[in-house]
């Protein structure tokens, strides 16, 4: 268990502890509970690992990854609860992500007061209607109400396309809270992540870096501009484990490549 006590962030948490779950030297299951914030500034809110980022991981890499949530937290109290459950695998399987398709599905996700909600739901359906790229899509949108003390409200918000690919977005208010700014800035997110082509939004590049290394083979994704997480996780896993990024412009995406280090677990 590892408790932020602040609402410090259970996601970026979780970003440290995955790997180290799923390629530890253990034939049984881990189950690790987090507790912090799930809906807190700088970091992925809980929403976008459990639809965005987990499916993906599992799709590319095989690893056996679910969380659980048990309790949001928010800024300035956390309180939120998670439980990531990993099953340990022999091996990572190396991946080739490269062509995107056409967005085939919308969902998302609203957090706030009753009357938030209200006013939220319809200005992101406002805003989806005035987007080209997305504007022809119906969005399947839950909603989830929280306590009148809690002044934060959220929009999360993934596209799926035609290549399996996942694309997700959020915006977050912490205080004084405009449903029509906030859906704009989800929406917006989305917009700029799927121009450039790429398979992943820019979010979630950095987190596929450590799997690219230690995949057994040659990886490629396509992504849109790197992000400056991604070229520093690159650096220091070039530094730790000895193995080499290639990247390349090809018009408004970048392609990376890695063969990665084939880690497996240690014969006893």
């Amino acid at each position: 268990m590892a408790d932020a006590v602040t609402a410090g962030s259970c996601t970026l948490l979780l970003q440290s502890v995955l790997p180290c779950c799923v390629v530890r030297d253990d034939e049984r299951a881990i189950h690790v509970v987090l507790r912090g914030g799930t809906n807190v500034a700088f970091s992925p809110p809980i929403d976008y690992t459990i639809h965005v980022a987990l499916p993906l991981m599992r799709r590319l890499t095989g690893m056996e990854a679910s969380v659980s949530l048990k309790r949001r937290g928010f800024f300035p109290r956390g309180g939120g609860e998670i439980t990531l459950t990993v099953s340990p695998k022999e091996r990572l399987a190396a991946f080739r992500m490269l062509e995107r398709g056409d967005v085939v599905e919308l969902q998302g996700i609203v957090l706030g007061s009753e009357q938030t909600l209200k006013e939220l739901q319809s200005s992101l359906l406002q805003t989806l209607r005035e987007e080209p790229a997305l504007g022809n899509l119906s969005l399947q949108l839950s909603q989830e109400v929280i306590a009148a003390s809690v002044s934060s409200a959220a929009v999360v918000i993934w596209a799926k396309t035609e290549g399996g690919c996942v694309l997700g977005a959020s915006a977050l208010s912490e205080k004084r809270v405009n449903p029509h700014q906030l859906a704009g800035q989800a929406v917006e997110s989305l917009r700029e992540s799927l121009s450039h082509g790429g398979c992943v939004d820019e979010h979630m590049q950095d987190q596929l870096m450590i799997f690219m290394a230690l995949g057994d083979g040659r990886s490629s994704l396509r992504t849109g501009p790197l992000s400056l997480h991604t070229k520093t996780a690159m650096a220091f896993l070039e530094e730790m484990t000895g193995v080499k990024f290639e990247v390349r412009e090809e018009g408004t995406s970048v392609i990376i490549e890695c063969q990665g280090l084939g880690y497996r677990h240690r014969q006893d």
